[in-house]
């Protein structure tokens, strides 16, 4: 008893045929419901987890092979994962093909191949539940596990239609291990093809010879299925442990059945197509019964309709439905209209059968294209219109934290509880890792929303936003808001008050530019844009027509500071100065053009006509009143009590504090003003070590120079400062300058990388007489 099928192999050339024509076939269908805008943009919230993916490779992962292949394309940005998502899908899709030809036992040259991946991909994408196929990305497990299926069932075809190809059953062993460790639906698949290779072997040879060759693909499928179940078990897959209703298996009679209706018939393309391949299946069984031979037309017709239940099975027995599931069994019923076509026209002409099956194929595409126009027209254009919004959320947020977002402590979000985009997904990771915004942030969900149907959905789901009804929220605990307009997905960004005094509305009349001192990106906790105020000064730099200088990174940090420090501020520039650093100001009173003074919580420096200086009123309070004769113990202090200016460490360590550059200032309101003067008793040590035996400091008033000392070990050093070093103000200023200030890291005492150099204990100033 013969048959008549043998085994064909394929080149490469073949492979990229049908690829290009795939390609084509897709963009004839859906490419003007695709823009290069949004093409590469996440939408849904699988999409948003996938990229902000940033742990490390784990043996840990649920679905372990798929898991680490996402750990792995996250960090390599948007574009290059969809590329990636991409080229699986459309490599799957082609080995769908390559299968469906080997099954049916043709081999096609390079124009006709290209032709039979247009015609098969023109019926698969025109059936409306292709629309998702290659824009969510979530499917990416999916499109790893049914690619590396196909490739091991294509592979299992040669082997076991060969003599003597142990490695074609090493190759099959690996990737059957990654399909099974990608997702848990190509078991009956693979099984099913063992099984009717097995009945073709016993029919060709016998039984006997069936089981010898089939047996080890067998136990290779049972193995590494079993496993990755076992390892989903052990690390908690939701799907088996059935955490919630979305995965409740207690009804699989009720799911089978309620299934098998909606993938059979989730649209009338797809009715047609399932009912042909169903009735085909069941002639090619009831024919091969009869004839007790296996012809390549029967072989494939029952393979492809065998297979298409093998796929769909395990999606009956799942308590929730998506038609995009169908990615894994209808394109093989697709591409196998036109083998099965040319098989049956070549028994009545030879000439011209391939043409013919591939014209029906066409016409098959055609007709399904009219069939499903408007279910796949809507769903298209949802899907875009998706992408767009979610793109303009992610773009509106970006212009967000570019006007200062990120400084805010608190974000409250509303206007995007009816819809899918960046803030439907469970975790803040994508915008704290695309744009570094780390904030607590609040969802403002509506009543019976999407946003509030689908978090009651998923009470298992861990999530980094907070997603509040409006009864739970109090506005004026949140430090900005972000409000987005439902329509156009324009954000008005709300900050924690408006600047309105006539210092702030005048500002633009005299000023070109508004420096903020510190930034933000110099220093988080120091700088006047935190808290969210950077909002706050930017929207004021905007109205008033002036640039916002707030920008500066790095060594541009501390020039920045260092101008302040040194009193040059620039004459069309008006300047916002954190409180730590508008003390260094005192030293130059006298020379300064600015008016210095707080309004509405900041220090603003701008050009006044008649005035100049650091205000009294500000400068008392920033330095409070040192008592003379007192002692200052360094440990105990803080930055609030005003001795420190620029240059020392933020914190007190071990009994003292660090002086952090090389110039370091501090500030004294002395209670009363000696005629005869002041004497300076400081306690310190210098930073030494290989090749520097003591640091050097310089000791400077507004008078000039003073006094030179040079610390080693702890030691106590005196210096007699005349009374009028005192300002007009009250205040007196002394500048230390230590030129040999280094990080201990280079004398290997720690791994400490700032620059140290003074190391002061405790001073104490008193009446020079004392």
């Amino acid at each position: 008893m013969s048959n008549e099928f043998k085994t064909n192999s394929f080149r490469l050339e073949d492979f990229v045929a049908i690829a290009l024509g795939i390609i084509a076939g897709w963009a004839i269908v859906q490419s003007q419901y695709f823009s290069i805008n949004s093409i590469f943009s996440p939408w849904h919230h699988d999409d948003f987890s996938g990229l902000a993916e940033s742990s490390t490779y784990t043996f840990r992962a649920v679905r372990l092979f798929s898991s680490n292949s996402i750990i792995f394309l996250a960090p390599l940005g948007s574009i290059t994962y969809y590329l990636s998502f991409f080229a699986i899908c459309l490599s799957y899709l082609t080995l769908v093909a390559l299968l469906v030809q080997i099954s049916f036992d043709i081999k096609l040259s390079g124009r006709f191949n290209f032709a039979f991946g247009f015609a098969g991909s023109a019926i698969w994408f025109a059936q409306s539940s292709a629309a998702q196929m290659i824009q969510y990305l979530g499917l990416i497990t999916n499109g790893l596990s049914a690619l590396l299926g196909f490739a091991a069932m294509l592979t299992l075809h040669v082997y076991l239609r060969s003599r003597h190809r142990p490695l074609l059953l090493v190759l099959f062993v690996f990737l059957c291990a990654g399909s099974a460790f990608s997702k848990e639906d190509m078991s009956l698949f693979l099984l099913w093809g063992i099984l009717l290779n097995g009945v073709v072997i016993s029919f060709e040879r016998n039984t006997s010879a069936a089981v010898a060759k089939c047996i080890i693909p067998l136990l290779v499928v049972l193995i590494a299925y079993g496993a990755s179940l076992s390892h989903d078990v052990v690390y908690g897959s939701a799907f088996l442990t059935g955490k919630s209703q979305a995965y409740d298996l207690s009804h699989p009679v009720r799911n089978i059945i309620a299934n098998l209706g909606f993938y059979f018939a989730c649209s009338r393309s797809t009715l047609i197509l399932s009912l042909f391949w169903t009735a085909a299946g069941i002639i090619a069984l009831v024919q091969f019964i009869r004839i007790r031979v296996f012809t390549p037309l029967l072989y494939g017709t029952l393979f492809v309709s065998g297979a298409y239940f093998a796929l769909l099975a395990p999606y009956l027995i799942l308590p929730r439905r998506f038609d995009f599931y169908a990615m894994n069994f209808l394109p093989l019923l697709s591409f196998g209209i036109i083998p099965f076509a040319y098989l049956i026209l070549k028994k009545v002409t030879v000439r011209v059968a391939l043409p013919s099956a591939l014209m029906i194929a066409l016409i098959v595409g055609y007709v399904f294209y009219k069939t499903d126009r408007v279910d796949r027209e809507a769903g298209l254009a949802w899907l875009k219109m998706l992408r767009e919004r979610s793109l303009k959320e992610i773009q509106e947020t970006q212009r967000a934290a570019d006007l200062g977002l990120a400084t805010c402590d608190s974000v409250l979000v509303s206007g995007v509880s009816d819809e899918i985009g960046p803030f439907h997904a469970v975790s803040t990771s994508y915008f704290r890792n695309k744009l570094g915004l780390s904030t607590n942030w609040v969802m403002r969900v509506e009543p019976d929303t999407r946003l509030d149907t689908w978090r009651m959905a998923r009470p298992y789901l861990a999530s980094d936003w907070q997603y509040l009804k409006p009864d739970q929220i109090d506005e004026r605990s949140f430090t900005c808001g972000l409000k987005f307009d439902p329509i156009t997905s324009r954000a008005e960004i709300t900050a924690p008050l408006e600047l309105s005094s006539e210092d702030w509305i005048s500002l633009g009349r005299t000023h070109h530019h508004l420096s903020v001192v510190p930034s933000f990106s110099c220093d988080r906790r120091e700088s006047p844009e935190a808290h969210g105020m950077q909002l706050v000064l930017a929207k004021l730099a905007s109205s008033q027509g002036m640039s916002l200088q707030n920008g500066r990174r790095g060594e541009a940090c501390s020039v920045q500071r260092s101008q302040i420090a040194a009193g040059q501020l620039e004459v069309g520039t008006a300047y916002v100065i954190g409180n730590n650093l508008i003390a260094s100001l005192l030293h130059h009173n006298r020379e300064m053009k600015h008016y210095c003074r707080p309004i509405d919580g900041f220090y603003l420096c701008s050009v006044v006509a008649g005035k100049h200086g650091l205000d009294a009123s500000a400068a008392k309070s920033l330095v409070p009143t040192y008592r003379v004769g007192s002692n200052v113990d360094f440990s105990q202090l803080s930055n609030d009590d005003g001795i420190f200016g620029e240059g020392w460490s933020g914190n007190n360590e071990h009994g003292g504090r660090w002086s952090t550059a090389n110039e370091a200032t501090l500030i004294f309101h002395p209670s009363e003003l000696p005629s005869s003067g002041f004497t300076l008793h400081i306690s310190a040590k210098g930073l030494v070590g290989d090749g520097l035996p003591a640091q050097t400091v310089e000791v400077t008033d507004r008078l000039g120079r003073v006094d030179e000392w040079s610390f080693a070990a702890g030691e106590t050093r005196e210096l007699s400062i005349a009374g009028d070093a005192v300002d007009q103000n009250g205040f007196l200023t002394l500048k230390l300058k230590i030129p040999n200030a280094t990080n201990p890291s280079q004398f290997g005492i720690n791994d400490d990388q700032r620059k140290l150099g003074l190391f002061v204990y405790k001073l104490r100033l008193s009446r020079k007489t004392d």
